[in-house]
């Protein structure tokens, strides 16, 4: 199983080209993130890897880093020790989840913009964690697919693609300066 887990303000972004998160100060959205993803695995691009600037990358997960680039160019940026795999596409990740057993924890894709793209564009993602901060800023780095427009994506997803989502709306919420909404989208057919 595949799922997705991103924060996006009301203007579908995600966070800054410099790599730092759009709203960095959302300390119940930062604990479920951790919460969810531990004992997992976690897929990234190059992008969101350098931007943790933990060269043995995040703690109690499995690390799958996507790039194009060769391994030659790329091997400096992680330690000896790293629980890292560097691998050079989604289609790879895709066919690892499927050989999961149903009692494995599952895969995450936790960014950035293009891998979340490219898995939702693929129909990859099976199951969407969705935290819509209301408010918004002047980041730079946003998605394509309008994931802040939730109930849209929904119905465009339905009509376009025959793809459907079941979601389950959890309780608006303070977390930090910001008021958020923690969606779960999980694909149904």
């Amino acid at each position: 199983m595949i799922k997705l887990i991103v924060a996006v303000d009301t203007g579908n972004a995600i966070g800054w080209s410099d790599g730092m998160l759009a709203y960095r100060g959302l300390k119940k959205d930062m604990a479920r993130f951790k919460a969810l993803t531990t004992g997992g695995t976690v897929v990234m691009g190059m992008n969101t890897w350098k931007s943790l600037k933990r060269p043995t990358g995040l703690p109690n997960r499995k690390n799958m880093v996507l790039t194009r680039k060769p391994y030659s160019e790329v091997r400096d940026q992680f330690s000896a020790s790293a629980d890292v795999d560097i691998v050079s596409s989604l289609e790879y990740v895709k066919q690892m989840a499927d050989r999961l057993n149903a009692d494995q924890p599952p895969v995450w894709i936790i960014g950035g913009a293009a891998t979340y793209d490219e898995a939702l564009r693929k129909g990859m993602v099976d199951e969407i964690h969705l935290t819509i901060v209301h408010a918004s800023c002047e980041a730079d780095v946003r998605l394509k697919t309008d994931l802040a427009a939730w109930k849209l994506f929904v119905i465009r997803e339905r009509t376009n693609n025959g793809v459907l989502w079941e979601p389950e709306i959890h309780e608006t919420e303070w977390d930090g300066d910001f008021q958020t909404s923690y969606i779960v989208l999980r694909k149904i057919k």
